[in-house]
């Protein structure tokens, strides 16, 4: 994130992205499966011709027998070349969707500072969501076994309103459902992120101690 957005006096706290384990692994996975394909055709395309090329001056001559015997070893590489073509191209496509992939998870960065949490993303144009902490009415965090093991959760703020900054587009709260009958409450979404709960004790202190300066009593268990 950009120093420049920062207001006077305002210190980043914690900034992270979304899960390497959410946006990486099945696209990676499916990246080194058409790397190895591609080796694996290859390897086999040099390994027939050179078999065949063996078999020909080993195996006599036999008429009609020999002529099918060269058409059939011609034949296959040709066969392989094609299907390596294909491979190549599907590994070609893998490799710039995940450099896409990876560009759009560098952008997108969740962002806690001493007066506002702010939600940077944008492929070419960055946009900026942003909660001033005062607004901020809870914190939830939903953590299931799995996410507990790889260490990410997601972290859903609900606010008094949920807006963005100019030059981004109208915000819709993505789950209205999950609001209380009777508020006008606005639902931010951090999702996959790592330590979930220490995202959540981060957004609570600097509240805590965002309310008690404006309280002129000094941070939360001191004076000033």
């Amino acid at each position: 994130m950009h120093p420049s957005i920062l207001g006077t006096n305002e210190v980043v706290r914690r900034a992270t992205r979304e899960s390497r384990w959410v946006w990486f692994f099945w696209p990676g996975l499916v990246f080194a499966v058409s790397a190895g394909i591609v080796y694996l055709l290859g390897s086999t395309i040099w390994g027939s011709v050179a078999i065949g090329a063996w078999l020909w001056r080993r195996l006599p001559p036999v008429g009609r027998l020999t002529g099918d015997l060269q058409h059939t070893v011609g034949t296959v590489p040709y066969l392989l070349a094609v299907l390596t073509v294909l491979a190549l191209l599907w590994f070609l496509d893998r490799g710039l969707r995940l450099f896409f992939r990876w560009w759009r998870w560098r952008r997108d960065v969740y962002v806690v500072t001493s007066y506002r949490l702010i939600h940077q993303h944008g492929i070419l144009s960055t946009n900026f969501r942003e909660i001033p902490l005062l607004q901020v009415r809870d914190v939830d965090v939903d953590q299931n076994v799995p996410m507990r093991i790889l260490g990410f959760g997601w972290v859903l703020v609900n606010s008094l309103q949920t807006a963005p900054t100019s030059g981004a587009k109208p915000y819709r709260p993505p789950h209205p459902r999950r609001r209380r009958p009777g508020d006008a409450v606005g639902l931010e979404e951090w999702l996959a992120v790592p330590d979930p709960y220490g995202i959540e004790r981060d957004i609570e202190s600097q509240t805590e101690g965002l309310l008690a300066s404006r309280a002129g009593v000094g941070p939360i268990g001191g004076s000033r």
